[in-house]
C-alpha cells in the first residue's frame, strides 16, 4: 500500500493502522508539559501483545493535511504524533470508493479478488477478515462506522465481537445530537445546514444519513466503553473506526473555521451552495462556481479536517 516509508520512530505499545484518503490517528491528550500520550493507560496485555487501533478518516486528501504540506494547520495533533511515528509518504487507495476499498483493507486482497464492488455489495463469508484473524489470535475486537457503505450490512467486518453504527440504536441518537451541536445557525451551504432553503425536492435520506455522520465523539466513547467493559481486561484488543467528518455534507464547527480561515473565506463558505445536486451539476458542466466559491469550499473542507484532528 505504500511505496515509500519515512521511519521516524516505533509507535510503541499501541500499534496504529491509520488510513483513509490519507491518514488517521490515535486519540491523544496533552499533559501540562506538552507530552502526548494515549488516554487509555494500558497499551499492552500481560504477554506484551499490543493493542491495535485502526482508524479511517473517510474521504480525506493527503494534500489537505498539514502533515503532508498544507499551509493551513489542519492536523496539528496528528503532526505532533507523527514526530514519533512511522509516516507513509506515498500511500495508495486499493479502490476509488468505500465498499471495495474497505474490503481490500480487511482481507488484504485487491478488488478483482475479493469481488466487492458496485454490482456485488457483499463480502463472501469464505474470505478471512482482519477481525477474524485477531479473534483467532486472542484479541477482543470492536468496530464503529459512520459510513453506511462500510458496515456489517455488507459483511466486510465479519468476525467482530461488537459493532456500533452511527445511524442505528443508542449510537445513532447520540451521533445525530453530536452533529446538531456542530451546526452553525447561519450556514446555508449543505442539505443539513440550518439556514439551507431547498429550491427543489431533496430525498429525506440525505437529511437522515447526513445528520448522523459527524460521529467522532460517539466513536470515541464507543471504543472507551468497549475497552472498559471487557470480561478479561488482560486480553489485548483490536478496534476499528470510520470517521466521516470530511465527507459531504461538510458542517465543520465555527471554531474550526476560525482556526484556519480568513473572515472573507469563512463567510463565503457559509453561503456557497455545496449541496449534492449542485456539486453533481458542476461535475457535469451544468453549473459554474466562481474561483472565490471554489476557494471557500476548499476552506470548509480544511476546517472539517481540523474537527477530525481535534476528535482523534
Amino acid at each position: 500500500m505504500a511505496a515509500s516509508v519515512s521511519p521516524r520512530a516505533a509507535i510503541g505499545g499501541i500499534v496504529l493502522l491509520a488510513v483513509a484518503g490519507a491518514l488517521g490517528g490515535w486519540w491523544l491528550s496533552a499533559s501540562d508539559d506538552g507530552d502526548l500520550r494515549p488516554r487509555t493507560s494500558r497499551t499492552e496485555d500481560r504477554d506484551g501483545r499490543p493493542n491495535v487501533l485502526f482508524i479511517v478518516w473517510d474521504t480525506t486528501r493527503a494534500d489537505r493535511m498539514s502533515l503532508y504540506g498544507n499551509a493551513r494547520p489542519t492536523t496539528p495533533r496528528i503532526d505532533a504524533y507523527a514526530k514519533d511515528a512511522v509516516v507513509y509518504e506515498r500511500a495508495y487507495s486499493p479502490d476509488m470508493w468505500t465498499m471495495p476499498s474497505h474490503a481490500a483493507m480487511f482481507t488484504g486482497l485487491p478488488t478483482a479478488s475479493h469481488g466487492v464492488n458496485t454490482d456485488w455489495r457483499w463480502l463472501d463469508a469464505h474470505y478471512t477478515t482482519l477481525p477474524e484473524l485477531f479473534s483467532a489470535a486472542g484479541w477482543d475486537t470492536y468496530g464503529f462506522t459512520a459510513n453506511q457503505f462500510a458496515s456489517p450490512q455488507n459483511n466486510i467486518f465479519q468476525g467482530m465481537d461488537e459493532f456500533d453504527t452511527a445511524w442505528q440504536g443508542p449510537a445513532g441518537k447520540a451521533s445525530k445530537q453530536a452533529t446538531r451541536e456542530k451546526l452553525v445557525p447561519r450556514d446555508a451551504s449543505t442539505e443539513i445546514s440550518p439556514a439551507w432553503v431547498p429550491d427543489r425536492s431533496e430525498p429525506n435520506l440525505i437529511w437522515e444519513r447526513g445528520l448522523a455522520k459527524d460521529a467522532a465523539p460517539v466513536a470515541h466513547e464507543g471504543v472507551i466503553r468497549f475497552i472498559e467493559r471487557r470480561p478479561d481486561p488482560e486480553k489485548p484488543w483490536f478496534a476499528f473506526i470510520n470517521m466521516m467528518e470530511a465527507h459531504w455534507p461538510r458542517v465543520p464547527t465555527m471554531k474550526a473555521r476560525k482556526q484556519v480561515l480568513d473572515p472573507a473565506t469563512l463567510e463565503k463558505g457559509l453561503v456557497t451552495d455545496a449541496t449534492l445536486w449542485t456539486a453533481l451539476s458542476y461535475n457535469l458542466g451544468r453549473h459554474e462556481y466562481t474561483p472565490e466559491e471554489i476557494a471557500a469550499q476548499v476552506g470548509v473542507y480544511d476546517a472539517a479536517l481540523v474537527d477530525l484532528d481535534d476528535a482523534t
